[in-house]
């Protein structure tokens, strides 16, 4: 390759990382925006007695995620891979419940003020009060790792038909 051709081939790879580090410095230090700093709203300590019972329930359970839990009779069931599950609310979509497992699900970036933790039988986990990046609409996260599959676990949801099935989650062991 002729001498010119390498030294332009050099400027341009250079460029290049330099165009594509300042792109990540962007990324990683952008200040969140009003729709990710949302004020406290709930206690430090997360009480999982239902404020009223399931008037009708089933039940769900992923023997390869390791729980099961009680959810209203009214609710569709969209199965996915390896346990996953959507549980739509057919009366309101923002209510709807997401429940999945995996290896090391990222915890969402959020301030002390946002984060509690919390015992679900029996193990510690972690709930995140979150909002939609999306419309702003605020939501829970729980997340916590299985003591005998080492999953992570991960239920989203908004409302008191979150915490009732919060509050109804049992660790199949």
């Amino acid at each position: 390759m002729p001498r010119n051709t390498f030294i332009i081939v050099g400027f341009l790879a250079i460029f290049a990382a330099l165009v594509v580090g300042v792109n990540l410095g962007k990324k990683f230090s952008q200040k969140p925006n009003a729709a990710q700093t949302i004020a406290p709203t709930a206690s430090p300590t997360l009480d999982l007695t239902p404020t009223a019972a399931l008037s009708s329930s089933q039940v769900f359970a992923s023997d390869y995620c390791g729980i099961s839990f009680k959810y209203p009779t009214n609710f569709t069931k969209l199965d996915a891979a390896s346990g996953s599950a959507v549980l739509l609310n057919p009366d309101n979509a923002q209510a709807s419940i997401a429940v999945t497992c995996q290896k090391n699900i990222p915890r969402p970036p959020l301030s002390s003020e946002n984060i509690e933790q919390a015992t679900v039988s029996g193990v510690i986990a972690t709930l995140y009060h979150d909002v939609s990046a999306k419309d702003g609409t605020s939501i829970d996260k729980l997340i916590f790792n299985h003591p005998k599959n080492g999953l992570d676990i991960f239920i989203a949801g908004t409302g008191t038909i979150f915490e009732q099935i919060v509050s109804s989650l049992n660790i199949l062991r």
